[in-house]
C-alpha cells in the first residue's frame, strides 16, 4: 500500500506537500518544546545530526546556494537536522 492511499492524501500534489511544511514550519517552536518535554528529561544524552543535499535544479523554494561539504561550487541545497535522545 502506497503512503499516500494509506494516509488518505493520494491526491496530494508538491503544493500541498509545500503547504503543509509551511504549517508545520509555523508551530515549529510549539512542537519542538512538546517533543522536548515529552522525551528529554533532566540530564538526558541528546543526538543532533546536521546534513544537505544538493539539488540540480533552479526552483526548489527550500534551497539556497552555500557551502557545502562536497565541495560542489554555486549549487543549492538544504540543510536539515535530525533530534534525537539516546533511545532514538
Amino acid at each position: 500500500m502506497s503512503g499516500g492511499l494509506e494516509y488518505g492524501v493520494e491526491e496530494a500534489d508538491e503544493n500541498d506537500l509545500y503547504a503543509a511544511t509551511d504549517c508545520l514550519l509555523e508551530r515549529h517552536g510549539s512542537i519542538e518544546r512538546k517533543l522536548a518535554v515529552r522525551y528529554l528529561k533532566e540530564g538526558s544524552l541528546a543526538l543532533y545530526d546536521l546534513s544537505s543535499s544538493c539539488f540540480e535544479g533552479t526552483h526548489c523554494p527550500l534551497a539556497k546556494i552555500g557551502p557545502n561539504r562536497d565541495g560542489k561550487k554555486n549549487k543549492l541545497q538544504a540543510n536539515y537536522g535530525l533530534l534525537t535522545n539516546q533511545t532514538g
